[in-house]
């Protein structure tokens, strides 16, 4: 039976007089004497602390007759610290060490009898060495074939290792597996500790940002890839990192198609001239939502050709539809603005207490005389001599009044423009911040010139009569035939010797003061007036 004898620093094991010492990081299989070499084993510099694990698996020599004890091999090999794995002669894995779970992030359950060893390395150091010379070298070699490797771990990521590829032989003749032995460099488990940090602290700080983060990778050969994306790449694009870490061509198919190629110009565009990408664009997802994205992102060349962008990208649907809605009330409102036979303008009041005109509708170009580019932008007095001075100063008396009155303001202003006298119907509407201060005014003036005319001969044909009739002596009267109410003027009071005020108006009350012999006559001629006779 095998002999193991452990003190802190050498552990030395004996199988039929073959000793293997591990001792500081050498593993050694010393052979007995120089007759024995045709049937022992030679393994050569390796990792500390495997020497009885591989002695238990049959790879010393063992006197012919015993049988070695399987039922000891995974227990030995499993519980190893390092990360050894075992193969069968077609290069499945047999064993999966404890240290192989540990560093590769799979169980051995998930491997052994399951995976080939190729499917744990990375598929470009494959294609380097030559997938067919994965064993080759080991099966034409005595010693361990040590090669550097990077290893896939079960979420994706490499790591970098110096691998130690050995044939396993019970004889010199046979070849019935493998022993794979990886080992990390302490500067590169600092070097991955570290990097797990950053990526945990980046992913703590991704997860704060509204959209993804990502690397964008464009190969010489047109392939693309996002060789990084944070896991908001599942809300905004729908898809895994993964799915996308190789080659994200399939993404294009979600792109709405009256973008695609704008959003192929733009990515060329930032290429070749290796400036900042910024694109607007559509996403339709098979659901049928199409959403809003925006990406920013910032190129840079690789040595091998490839650009690489990092930038992000989020959903901005909800601004896009916000923007649309608004743009839409615009467009109503300018569509109102412009069509309107009112004359409307915007003021705003400057903080030095003077007023400037924002904007003009055409209906107040037409009102004005004036061209709306010669409007806005300008204050009353900078109108002149556009517009009279008069009219200027008027302008800006009646913007004080919007400002200083507690409500809307409504009032009528003559004004000669052209040589031409004109009345508005203006009224003022103050617009106010959030401390009660007015800093705008909106207006709007009607052009009330012929009714104002009107009203002016009206008065003025009103004030000659009352001349003529006063002159004359003549009374005025006028009867309400509908209410049968009289109305008089001075004159007619004077006649009959009735006083405004104690005069109820009634036809009767008239009708009473008309001598009796001439009542008869007097109506027999009001009827015939009311007849048209």
């Amino acid at each position: 039976m095998p002999v193991v004898r452990d003190s802190d620093h050498v552990r030395v094991l004996c199988v039929a007089g073959v000793a293997c010492v591990a001792l500081g990081g050498l593993a050694v299989v010393a052979r007995r004497s120089a007759s024995d070499a045709a049937g022992s084993f030679w393994l050569g510099a390796g990792i500390a602390g495997i020497a009885a694990s591989i002695a238990s698996l049959g790879l010393i020599e063992r006197p012919r007759g015993r049988t070695p004890p399987a039922a000891r091999e995974p227990d030995l090999l499993g519980h190893a610290a390092h990360c050894i794995i075992s193969t069968d002669l077609g290069g499945v894995v047999k064993t999966f060490s404890r240290g192989a779970e540990r560093l590769l992030g799979y169980t051995a359950a998930d491997v052994v009898g399951q995976r080939h060893l190729a499917s744990l390395l990375d598929p470009r150091d494959l294609e380097a060495h030559g997938r067919e010379q994965l064993f080759a070298a080991a099966i034409a070699r005595r010693e361990p074939d040590e090669r550097r490797w990077t290893l896939v771990r079960a979420d994706g990521s490499r790591v970098p290792v110096k691998l130690a590829l050995t044939a396993i032989r019970p004889d010199e003749s046979t070849i019935v597996g493998f022993l794979c032995i990886a080992s990390e460099s302490i500067a590169q488990k600092l070097a991955e500790e570290q990097r797990r940090e950053i990526d945990a602290r980046l992913g703590k700080i991704t997860a704060q940002v509204p959209g993804m983060v990502f690397q964008f990778k464009q190969f010489p050969d047109g392939r693309r890839c996002f060789p990084f994306a944070s896991d908001q790449i599942r809300e905004v694009l729908r898809v895994e990192a993964a799915a996308v870490a190789e080659d994200s061509s399939a993404l294009w198919s979600s792109i709405h198609p009256d973008d695609v190629e704008r959003l192929r110009a733009s990515i060329d565009e930032s290429a070749r001239a290796l400036q900042r990408w910024q694109c607007e664009y559509r996403t339709r997802f098979p659901d049928g939502a199409v959403r809003w994205l925006w990406g920013s992102a910032m190129p840079e060349r690789q040595e091998d050709g490839a650009i690489l962008w990092h930038g992000f990208l989020t959903d901005i649907t909800d601004r896009k539809n916000a923007e649309q809605a608004h743009e839409e009330s615009r467009v109503l409102l300018q569509s109102v603005f412009s069509s309107v036979d009112l004359g409307v303008f915007v003021v705003d009041v400057t903080p030095g207490g003077d007023f400037r005109f924002v904007e003009v509708n055409p209906a107040y170009e037409r009102l004005t005389g004036l061209r709306g580019e010669d409007i806005r932008g300008r204050g009353p007095h900078e109108l002149v001599p556009l517009i009279p001075l008069e009219m200027a100063e008027c302008l800006r008396t009646s913007f004080r009044r919007g400002v200083e009155s507690s409500g809307p303001l409504e009032f009528e202003e003559p004004f000669f423009v052209r040589g031409r006298l004109f009345w508005w119907l203006t009224r003022l509407t103050a617009l106010r911040d959030a401390a009660g201060n007015v800093v705008r005014l909106v207006g709007r003036s009607l052009d009330i010139t012929d009714r104002k005319t009107v009203e002016l001969r009206f008065h003025s044909l009103t004030e000659r009569l009352q001349l003529a009739t006063e002159a004359a002596q003549v009374g005025i009267w006028d009867l309400d035939l509908a209410q049968n109410r009289l109305v008089w003027d001075k004159r007619m009071h004077a006649m009959f010797g009735t006083q405004a005020i104690t005069f109820d108006g009634n036809f009767r009350t008239w009708r009473d003061r008309v001598h009796p012999e001439d009542i008869a006559r007097v109506e027999q001629e009001f009827r015939d007036a009311l007849e048209g006779r």
